[in-house]
């Protein structure tokens, strides 16, 4: 196994490392040694690994946290919490030494560089007032690299210092009636126009967040509740519960949207990256058969999961949908009007990132019912059949069986079936009319916005429904 550092470089694997930084907690905490059960789980996380595969550091370290947090050894979670953030310093000293270093031997007057003090002369420096300056100069890089980190370089300069005002009114920074720095000092601080800067407040006075009084200056007015929205990829349905949840939401209120594409390492990031920064997370895990340890660094009280999770959810609030039960009695449900078709297929795609189960429960609803089953690939392997209903879950999939019903002279609903998951509002009006199986999208929204709006915990499984039209 390969671990990406820090700053990108790679190096073998080296699982005694781990060893000896877990060891090190728990002496911290009064243990002779790691408990058996602890170098168990650590094997068992980290030597499973591929040959090939690799790992960042970050990675290895939360996995570590949870982990020692997982198995109710909580003192000495923080002890190993503490050490990372020991280390975090180190680095920070060693970069600023390394900086020193350069600064001194440089053949040029590195102090003409406009990071530093243009009148410098490191000859005559002594090394408090060096070290003094280099500070400066690290306080200053690492403000505008948070800015950069927090809201990204492709947005306007005038949307990063909006939203960093923004932030730090929903975390409290600034109260109802505090005043905020002036035009000025903003100005300097963020090294942005003038122009920018009131750009910003003219943005956040839109949002009803903060107002102004002539000669007194800008001033909060509301508080700001800003609300991490993180969905697996865009959908024509995902749209329908953005929208339900938005419209909900009263003035003062921001949501950041944003997709994981079902990839573990930019879920993790954009986790990682947010954690303590939202009023609120919204969140659909990137898997659906394991929690996201990294879920952990999130309060609980604050986070609501969406739409599917086998794991266990108790610790956290959550309005999902039922693959299994759910897929099977919504067909049962239509029974009588499938009882005109000899066979039912499945068009799963291998790449699907749907719960296998349903698989299952398909197949059990054939059996049980007396049809003929086959779950497909894709629609290449099962070219379109009289006396047939499909069951379909990509769009693209629904869209592909139409055209090919009328390239075959089949009628949807009388010599086809076709039904599709997930209702969409073109679906009313492709082919007349594809039934639709699928929870209520509106209702989850609703759901997502009693959560924000009132602190309650949500528990709840969404029922699986047939909008039943002419395709079938």
């Amino acid at each position: 196994m390969i671990v990406i550092k820090r700053d990108g470089t790679t190096q073998d694997f080296n699982f005694d490392k781990i060893g000896t930084a877990v060891q090190k907690a728990f002496k911290s905490e009064g243990y002779d040694d790691t408990p058996k059960d602890i170098k168990k789980a650590l094997s068992k996380t980290f030597l499973k690994k591929i040959k090939g595969q690799s790992i960042n550091v970050e990675d290895i370290q939360d996995k570590i946290e949870y982990l020692l947090m997982k198995s109710s050894y909580e003192k000495v979670a923080k002890a190993y919490i503490l050490y990372r953030e020991k280390h975090k310093e180190l680095r920070l000293v060693r970069d600023r030494v390394d900086y020193m270093d350069d600064y001194v031997n440089s053949d040029s007057n590195a102090a003409s560089s406009s990071e530093t003090d243009p009148n410098a002369n490191v000859m005559s420096k002594n090394v408090a007032n060096l070290d003094g300056e280099v500070y400066k100069v690290f306080n200053r890089k690492a403000q505008r690299y948070r800015m950069k980190k927090e809201f990204g370089q492709h947005t306007t300069k005038v949307k990063q210092l909006a939203d960093l005002i923004s932030k730090s009114i929903s975390m409290g920074t600034y109260k109802k009636g505090d005043p905020l720095p002036s035009i000025n000092q903003l100005s300097a601080e963020y090294k942005v126009s003038r122009d920018t800067v009131f750009k910003a407040f003219k943005d956040l006075q839109e949002r009803g967040a903060i107002d102004s009084t002539p000669g007194k200056g800008y001033y909060v007015t509301n508080k700001i509740v800003n609300v991490l929205l993180l969905l697996d990829q865009y959908s024509p349905f995902k749209d329908v519960l953005y929208n339900s949840f938005i419209k909900r939401l009263p003035a003062g209120y921001k949501v950041d949207l944003l997709f994981h594409q079902y990839n573990e390492r930019l879920f993790k990031t954009l986790i990682r990256e947010s954690a303590g920064r939202y009023n609120k997370y919204i969140v659909m895990n990137f898997s659906n058969e394991k929690f996201s340890d990294v879920l952990c660094k999130i309060d609980p009280n604050k986070l609501l999961l969406l739409d599917f999770g086998k794991f266990d959810k108790s610790s956290y609030s959550y309005v999902c949908q039922d693959f299994d039960d759910g897929l099977y009695n919504s067909l049962k449900s239509v029974l009588p009007i499938l009882g005109k078709y000899k066979k039912l297929v499945l068009v799963f795609p291998k790449d699907l990132m749907h719960p296998q189960s349903s698989k299952d429960y398909f197949r059990k609803f054939c059996d049980d019912n007396g049809f003929l089953c086959e779950i497909a690939d894709s629609l290449d392997e099962c070219k379109l059949q009289h006396g047939v209903a499909y069951l379909v879950i990509k769009l693209q999939d629904v869209v592909d069986i139409i055209k090919q019903s009328r390239a075959l002279n089949l009628k949807c609903g009388s010599d086809i079936g076709v039904l599709a998951y997930n209702d969409i509002p073109s679906y009313e009006v492709i082919d007349n009319g594809i039934t639709a199986l699928t929870i209520n999208w509106e209702k989850m929204g609703a759901k997502v916005a009693d959560f924000v709006l009132n602190n309650t915990r949500i528990y709840e499984y969404l029922p699986t429904e047939v909008i039943l039209r002419s395709s079938l």
